[in-house]
C-alpha cells in the first residue's frame, strides 16, 4: 500500500487561501493612541509597544514606565475600554513572561480560516512524516497569528468541550479530516460513535478507514468498545511475544503492520446518561494502555459537567480544547481554570497539552463536508 500511494496535494481537496498578513491599519494605530491617553489620564505611565493583528483578536501590548502601578490599577480600566474605543468584549491581560500588560479587542470581522491553508503551509509539511506513523495536527493559529502544531502521538487522547455555535463539531471535523489526510489507506482507522446520528455520517463511505460502521445507536457502543479492548489485548500480547515496547516498534520490525485506531465520541452525555457504568471502565482502560497499543480517544461534549467530564477520565485524559462554554464552573471542569465563558465562539478555543500549565488560545480552522467528500474520493481512487 504505501509503495503505491500517493499523498494529495492540499490544493486538490482542500479550499487554500493566504494567512493573516499581521498587517496594521490606521484605524489600529489610533486606537492604540486611544488606548495609552485612556491609561496615561488614569496615572498609568506606558508606551505602545506592538500591535497583533489576530484572526480572533487585535492585540495590543504596553510596556510600563512605572514599576508603581499595581496589575489591579490596570484591571480596574477594562470595564471601561470598550466605550472609549467602541469595541465589544475588550479585555486587558498580563502576558507570562512579560513586564507589561496588553489589551486584547475582538475583531468585528473575523476572516474565515480554512484547513486547507494551514495544510498547504512549510510548517506543516516539516512536521509530520507518514512513513513513521507519526501524525501532526494543526489545531488553528494562536493569538500571535502563529500554527499550532500537536504531535498526534504525543496527545495520545483529546476531550473537545464546547457549547452549541462554539466551534466543538468544526475542530472534530477539522482532526479527522487532518489524520486522514496525512495517513496511508488502511494504516489509520476510526471507530466513530455518534449518538446524534448525523454528525459523522458522511465518513460512512470511507470503509477503508473504518474500523467498524459509523454506531449511532447507544445500546451498540458498549460492543464497539469492547472490541477495541479485544484489539488492545491482543497487540498487548503480540508485542510482548515480539519483546516491542510499543506499536511503532512493531511495525517498523515487520511486512504486516497494525493500523492506529481512533475512537471518536461526537457526544460523550449522550452515552453517560443511559449506560455511564458500563461505558466508563472501557473509556478509561483505552485511555490508560491505548498510547503504546496505538489506540487513541478523541471525546467530545457540549455538556462538559463533573458527571460528564469525570475526575477519572481528565486523570487519563490530560490534553484538552475548550471553546465556548456557559459559565466559569464548565471552564474549570475541562481546564482547570476560569475563562472559556469569555470566549466569542465560532472556534474561538483554547488549549490545554496536559504537559504545562499554559493555555494557548487559537482560532481553529473550518473545514466543509464538500472537502472532506474530496478527500475521501481522493483516497479511494488511489487506493
Amino acid at each position: 500500500m504505501e509503495k503505491y500511494y500517493t499523498y494529495p496535494l492540499a490544493t486538490e481537496v482542500f479550499t487554500c487561501t493566504s494567512l493573516n498578513s499581521n498587517k496594521v491599519s490606521e484605524d489600529m494605530i489610533h486606537t492604540a493612541d486611544t488606548l495609552k491617553r485612556i491609561f496615561l489620564n488614569q496615572g498609568i505611565n506606558c508606551t505602545n509597544t506592538d500591535i497583533t493583528n489576530g484572526f480572533t483578536n487585535t492585540i495590543y501590548r504596553f510596556e510600563l514606565r512605572s514599576f508603581s502601578v499595581t496589575q489591579a490599577k490596570i484591571k480596574r480600566l477594562e470595564p471601561s475600554l470598550d466605550m472609549y474605543i467602541r469595541s465589544s468584549g475588550a479585555f486587558i491581560s498580563f502576558p507570562k513572561g512579560e513586564s507589561g500588560f496588553a489589551v486584547n479587542v475582538p475583531n468585528s470581522n473575523r476572516p474565515d480560516l480554512h484547513l486547507g491553508t494551514l495544510l498547504n503551509t512549510d510548517q506543516f509539511f516539516d512536521s509530520h512524516n507518514g512513513k513513521t506513523g507519526r501524525f501532526s495536527l494543526p489545531l488553528g493559529v494562536d493569538e500571535n497569528n502563529n500554527i499550532v502544531l500537536v504531535d498526534f502521538n504525543s496527545l495520545p487522547h483529546l476531550i473537545i468541550a464546547g457549547s452549541t455555535g462554539s466551534g466543538k463539531s468544526v475542530c472534530l471535523n477539522s482532526i479527522i479530516n487532518s489524520l486522514l489526510y496525512q495517513a496511508i489507506p488502511n494504516t489509520l482507522q476510526f471507530l466513530m460513535i455518534d449518538p446524534k446520528k448525523v454528525e459523522l455520517s458522511h465518513y460512512e463511505k470511507a470503509k477503508y478507514s473504518l474500523y467498524s460502521p459509523v454506531v449511532t445507536e447507544e445500546y451498540n457502543s458498549y460492543t464497539a468498545l469492547s472490541n477495541i479492548i479485544r484489539e488492545l489485548d491482543l497487540r498487548y500480547k503480540i508485542m510482548q511475544s515480539e519483546a516491542c515496547t510499543n506499536l511503532d516498534e512493531y511495525n517498523s520490525t515487520h511486512d504486516t503492520i497494525f493500523p492506529r485506531i481512533v475512537v471518536v465520541i461526537d457526544e460523550l452525555a449522550d452515552l453517560f446518561m443511559t449506560s455511564k457504568n458500563e461505558i466508563q471502565p472501557l473509556l478509561i482502560r483505552i485511555a490508560q494502555l491505548g498510547r503504546a497499543a496505538g489506540i487513541h480517544l478523541i471525546l467530545a461534549t457540549q455538556y462538559p459537567s463533573c458527571k460528564v467530564v469525570t475526575s477519572e477520565l481528565k486523570a487519563n485524559i490530560p490534553a484538552r480544547i475548550c471553546f465556548s462554554l456557559p459559565n466559569a464552573s464548565n471552564s474549570r471542569t475541562i481546564i482547570s481554570q476560569a475563562g472559556a465563558e469569555k470566549l466569542k465562539g465560532k472556534g474561538d478555543g483554547l488549549f490545554c497539552s496536559g504537559k504545562s500549565a499554559d493555555i494557548i488560545r487559537f482560532q481553529c480552522p473550518i473545514v466543509t463536508k464538500e472537502e472532506t467528500r474530496n478527500l475521501l474520493k481522493y483516497m479511494e481512487e488511489n487506493l
